[in-house]
């Protein structure tokens, strides 16, 4: 079990109290936990103190306990790194030219990469598939915090659906955003054709995400909603993701371009697979 996690209950007044306390448990050991255990690994890591609970107006992330009565989780949340040389956003292309199906599915899914932890850069080293990160540069790639931050004892990108990997360092952060950018130096890689921003976003639209980085398969659905929570937005798309290897890959649109980036949220009670806006990486 996570022993980071450190439990702050109040005086919960009814079972329906308790329940929510246990939800919102379940929740920090299943998503956080595996963040909170770099905490342990790298102690130096800057950290601040917030709190989860659940209450009859849904979720909360805050950096100060609820009122009396309500249970509570102390999160250990990582100070945010800003981006030392922010790029310009990738406009949006266009292309009405009649690509086949075949072409635009492996040059979409070409730049999205598998994240793998592990110790050294032997490909034996590596000890599982923390999830995906979308190329938006030669060097960068955007990724959900959940996946960059469980890295631990070294993060590293697989290149070309081959074992050979590459180190890869967080060069910015926004956790509570879940907003995370990493870099590599030692690879070239495939970048988005462009980058699609949430004001152009249409409800019913078609959108495709990548499952899977390494055979790199992709399902199709559509834009089904939006939503917003706390300062964070978000997109629900019909798509199917998968939640390991889809946390951290890209959601596209018919022309190539990268509209999200695949995280989860708690909601009701139940994970939920979204996309943040890509564009909101720049914020």
């Amino acid at each position: 079990m996570c022993q980071s996690l450190q439990r702050g209950l109040g005086h919960a007044e009814s079972d329906e109290g308790v329940m929510k306390a246990r939800h919102i448990q379940t929740f920090l050991q299943s998503v956080a936990c595996a963040t909170l255990v770099v905490l342990q690994v790298k102690p130096a890591l800057a950290t601040e103190t917030w709190y989860r609970w659940t209450d009859s107006q849904g979720s909360h992330l805050e950096n100060h306990s609820p009122a009396p009565g309500i249970s509570y989780e102390r999160v250990a949340v990582p100070d945010s790194i800003q981006w030392a040389s922010r790029p310009d956003i990738p406009e949006a292309v266009n292309d009405s030219s009649n690509r086949s199906v075949r072409n635009f599915l492996r040059q979409t899914s070409e730049s999205v990469y598998r994240v793998v932890l592990g110790a050294s850069m032997a490909p034996e080293a590596a000890e599982a598939l923390s999830g995906s990160a979308v190329a938006i540069s030669e060097h960068l790639l955007l990724t959900s915090c959940r996946v960059a931050e469980s890295s631990g004892r070294g993060l590293f990108i697989g290149i070309d659906g081959t074992n050979d990997l590459v180190r890869a360092e967080l060069v910015a952060r926004d956790y509570l955003s879940d907003r995370c950018v990493i870099s590599v130096g030692d690879a070239r890689l495939r970048p988005v054709v462009g980058i699609r921003r949430f004001d152009t976003l249409e409800l019913g639209e078609p959108l495709y995400a990548v499952t899977d980085p390494v055979q790199r398969s992709l399902s199709g659905g559509e834009l089904s909603g939006f939503e917003t929570l706390g300062r964070t937005r978000y997109l629900h798309t019909t798509a199917a993701i998968s939640l390991t290897s889809s946390s951290g890959s890209g959601l596209f649109d018919s022309h190539g371009n990268l509209v999200g980036v695949i995280t989860v949220i708690w909601s009701d009670a139940q994970f939920v697979e979204v996309a943040i806006p890509a564009e909101d990486f720049w914020k």
